[in-house]
């Protein structure tokens, strides 16, 4: 059997859109959460809910803890986050 080889690139922060939040409070935590201005939030919280989804920080794959502290406060907020590839 082939040997797979595990591919450690870039990885991203995904939210995705849902019918629960107002973009205002995504803006807000997207703000508060990952240090953004608020204009630069709010374009975000927009193409979130314009394509249903959109990586919102993109690490190195040697930040992985970082990005999945961060994906656990977003979620813990009540919005809907993946960590994926890039």
């Amino acid at each position: 059997m082939p040997s797979r080889k595990v591919v450690k690139g870039p990885i991203g922060i995904l939210i995705f859109d849902d019918e629960f939040n107002h973009i205002r409070f995504v803006t807000e935590v997207i703000s508060q959460t990952l240090g953004y201005h608020p204009t630069q939030a709010f374009q975000c919280a927009n193409l979130i809910h314009e394509r249903g989804s959109y990586v919102v920080k993109s690490f190195p794959y040697k930040e992985l803890h970082k990005a999945r502290l961060i994906r656990n406060i977003l979620v813990n907020s009540g919005l809907a986050v993946k960590i994926i590839p890039l």
